[in-house]
């Protein structure tokens, strides 16, 4: 899905002459890195090639790549697009906020 919907954005960037806004804006530099964020999960667990070179740990580790996604995509769509993708940010921030919460209470009192 990130895929395609990245491709398509870059086509249509592309036949209207605005590939520079794949780094100059906030749509397009968070989509950039979430491309490479999420290729970064995704691919050691999709294929058996990367999956059998990679160490378990590494494997799992990459997964909390997904924290840097989450705030990413905070940013990829303004708030003011409500309901077309405007929710991300709340939605993920809350996300983040209670993730950090429980690992602050984990950290705190069950260590």
């Amino acid at each position: 899905d990130v895929w395609i919907h990245t491709l398509f954005h870059c086509l249509r960037w592309a036949s209207q002459g605005n590939m520079i806004l794949l780094l100059e804006s906030n749509a397009g530099l968070s989509g950039l890195v979430t491309v490479v964020v999420t290729s970064l999960i995704t691919f050691p667990m999709m294929y058996r090639t990367f999956k059998d070179k990679i160490f378990y740990e590494l494997r799992k580790g990459l997964h909390y790549l997904f924290y840097l996604f989450a705030l990413v995509m905070c940013f990829h769509v303004p708030t003011s697009a409500i309901p077309n993708g405007g929710f991300l940010a709340p939605v993920l921030a809350t996300c983040i906020a209670l993730y950090m919460l429980d690992a602050i209470y984990v950290y705190l009192f069950m260590c």
